[in-house]
């Protein structure tokens, strides 16, 4: 395969970058070629994406973190070449979500034998993202990571952010309206997931399957803060959905309007992405990605 090679320079404090004398030796030769490319912003990251097909390849691979994934499969959107994940992050959760090579080496090498499996694609306002989009206190807990500077691991990063969104953040009044049931409440926070894992690992939906064709909705009633952090820690194993706040559903659409005043913005894939109200969908088996054999 002809595969264009997208290093994003921020990911992972420039990790990516850092590293391109071992991806160029650890891609193995005579496979594949490749061209890299290291763009300057993100927007000449999604025009790289976007003109991945004009230029003759037949697949992209996306160097650094989930954030860097999820804007590459942006570009890539309207071509539907194949994308394939190079980790190179901080939390590294498409590759848990789609199990693929968790380690950046590892992921390299794999790159000798593939072959191109699809997967759901979920969108919001037909946008394209990856493993999930989220409202609410995750989303307010993403933002203070995104927008923050961490040098520790996914999961470091956000159990701090997880303490600072505690002092200031308030229930909102949201309407779900999935394929067979509307919801309307206070909510701590709600989660429209095509994978697993967010945050670094944690398990916010351990039953989802982003070859399923739907999301696994989660949704946490109020909690007071103690009750939160009791509840906080069940995540990294999945447990949290047996506490009787959590709420399991499994829609292959979602409409989400907020009925009260607050942070607006749905998070997707650790990034800020689009404004509520939101209409979420997911296109089975629209997602094709580069995975080892």
């Amino acid at each position: 395969m002809r595969l264009k090679v997208i290093l994003n320079p921020a990911a992972a404090g420039g990790g990516s970058v850092r590293h391109l004398p071992d991806i160029r030796r650890w891609l193995p030769g005579g496979v594949h070629t490749y061209e890299f490319v290291i763009p300057a912003s993100r927007d000449a990251l999604l025009e790289e994406a976007h003109n991945a097909e004009a230029e003759g390849f037949e697949g992209v691979l996306a160097c650094g973190g989930d954030g860097t994934i999820h804007d590459v499969l942006i570009g890539l959107n309207a071509t539907r070449l194949p994308l394939g994940v190079l980790p190179a992050g901080r939390g590294n959760d498409t590759s848990r979500n789609f199990d693929l090579p968790h380690g950046l080496e590892e992921a390299c090498k794999a790159m000798r034998r593939v072959k191109i499996k699809a997967f759901d694609l979920p969108t919001a306002n037909g946008i394209p993202f990856l493993s999930g989009a989220y409202v609410g206190f995750d989303a307010l807990v993403a933002k203070l990571t995104h927008d923050g500077k961490c040098l520790l691991g996914g999961a470091i990063c956000y159990t701090w952010n997880v303490v600072r969104a505690l002092v200031s953040y308030r229930p909102m009044i949201l309407r779900i309206e999935l394929d067979d049931t509307v919801l309307e409440g206070r909510y701590m926070m709600a989660t429209f997931a095509n994978g697993v894992h967010y945050g670094g690992g944690m398990k916010i939906a351990p039953a989802a399957d982003p070859r399923d064709g739907l999301f696994d909705v989660i949704t946490v009633d109020p909690v007071n803060p103690f009750t939160l952090l009791r509840l906080f820690p069940k995540i990294f194993s999945g447990q949290h959905i047996l506490v009787p706040q959590v709420s399991v559903h499994r829609s292959r659409t979602a409409k989400i309007t907020m009925l009260s005043r607050g942070q607006d913005v749905t998070f997707s894939d650790g990034e800020p992405f689009v404004q509520l109200p939101v209409s979420l969908e997911i296109e089975p088996g629209g997602l094709p990605l580069i995975v080892p054999v």
